[in-house]
């Protein structure tokens, strides 16, 4: 039952309610539907026959019609309907698992833009901070290129040291514009809420926690089983099949009174070609794909799990090395801005300090943010990118079998 009522927060009925979520949670219900038409089988089932034309009798042809209505229900047949109907199960499970798989690719992908957004945001803002403090030089600069006091030389470093900066600061505004127009566009009037609360509930830092399940490798367990289910079918085609039945026919030409019927019908499959047994080697060798495919999801969920420890101890050590440059050229900025003021230093010197604090900051806090991805990336490969913010009992819920 994937109905919106179920969802606790904004972000899960976002993608709860995205297109490609809901073609998933509409064949979830076409599925079901099959469990209906097999579970009809052993429902009573009844017939009216009409037979019109010409009766022959001791030599004799007479024209005339006869009716026949007859009652038939199902009452055994050593399990094939019941398997047919687990098999029905699976298959709707299995349309369950896949409608799960299709809203973790969606949350993934609306995460992804979310903190490249917030990345580009605080990017932006800090650079324009630091251009702010450019500009207060920027006169001084051109006072001194035009006096003849600052070389071309010098001006070309500060203009190569601002064009970087420029550069990125249009790359970064471009960056913002996709991502803010995707998230409007997909989440249309949910955009304020699900902002809101993505950055509220987004889990800060190396934190990231991941459960045992996974959704790929609970599929391929639905897969599984189905397989066996259908090599039961396949095993048990030549069985009995027994229907109880009962007919009244009403009178004909030849016959004048009523003749009715009431007993049991038993029904057993001869021979079907070598169907069976050739349907039966398919699915095994179908059962060790699936095991290979089971030992393949085991190796990659390691080979995520060692990549994000080894990713989250580069970035810890690299974290450093960034706030320390962050930090040294903070202090430079703060000594070359004193030492200018006392005509010690020229304006060189201190506008190329202000653009390089700038680099740093925005360094950093793209550091973060690849921080993020990273951690997504980890998390979608698990099956959980609900981890991320932290929504993953809301999400569970709605795709729980119990």
């Amino acid at each position: 039952d994937l109905t919106e009522g179920n969802a606790k927060y904004q972000t899960t009925l976002a993608v709860l309610n995205s297109p490609v979520v809901a073609v998933a949670r509409t064949g979830v219900i076409a599925s079901s539907r099959s469990l209906d038409v097999v579970a009809s089988q052993k429902n009573l089932t009844s017939n009216l026959s009409t037979n019109a034309g010409i009766f022959p009798e001791s030599g004799k042809v007479q024209p005339g019609a006869q009716a026949t209505f007859s009652l038939s229900k199902f009452m055994f047949d050593y399990g094939q309907t019941d398997r047919q109907l687990k098999l029905a199960a699976l298959e709707t499970q299995a349309s369950l698992l896949s409608a799960h798989t299709a809203l973790n690719s969606e949350l993934t992908n609306l995460l992804s833009n979310f903190i490249v957004l917030e990345g580009a945001r605080s990017s932006l803002d800090v650079i324009d901070t630091y251009l702010s403090q450019y500009k207060e030089r920027e006169q001084t600069i051109r006072t001194a290129v035009s006096s003849g006091i600052l070389s071309r030389t010098d001006l070309l470093e500060i203009e190569e040291a601002k064009n970087n900066i420029d550069s990125q600061y249009e790359r970064l505004k471009l960056t913002k514009s996709r991502s803010e127009k995707f998230l409007k566009t997909y989440l249309d009037d949910r955009y304020s809420k699900v902002n809101e609360e993505i950055s509220n509930r987004l889990v800060p830092g190396y934190k990231l926690n991941h459960k045992e399940t996974n959704v790929s490798s609970d599929l391929i367990a639905v897969r599984q089983i189905a397989l066996e289910t259908e090599i039961e079918i396949a095993q048990n085609y030549d069985r009995y099949r027994i229907n109880a039945n009962a007919s009244l026919s009403s009178p004909s030409p030849i016959n004048d009174s009523f003749s009715t019927f009431a007993g049991f019908s038993v029904t057993k499959p001869i021979l079907d070609g070598g169907q069976s047994p050739a349907t039966i080697r398919k699915k095994k060798a179908d059962l060790e794909v699936l095991i290979q495919e089971i030992n393949a999801l085991e190796l990659e969920r390691e080979l995520v799990l060692s990549s994000w420890e080894t990713y989250k101890k580069y970035h810890q050590i690299d974290g450093k090395f960034l706030e320390e440059r962050k930090e040294i050229l903070l202090s430079k900025s703060i000594e070359l801005e004193s030492r200018f003021k006392a005509g010690q230093v020229g304006v060189v010197s201190l506008a190329s300090a202000i653009l390089s604090s700038a680099q740093a900051e925005v360094d950093i806090i793209q550091h973060q943010t690849e921080l993020m991805q990273k951690k997504l990336e980890a998390a979608s490969a698990l099956t959980q990118p609900c981890a991320v913010v932290d929504i993953c009992e809301d999400i569970q819920q709605l795709f729980s079998t119990e």
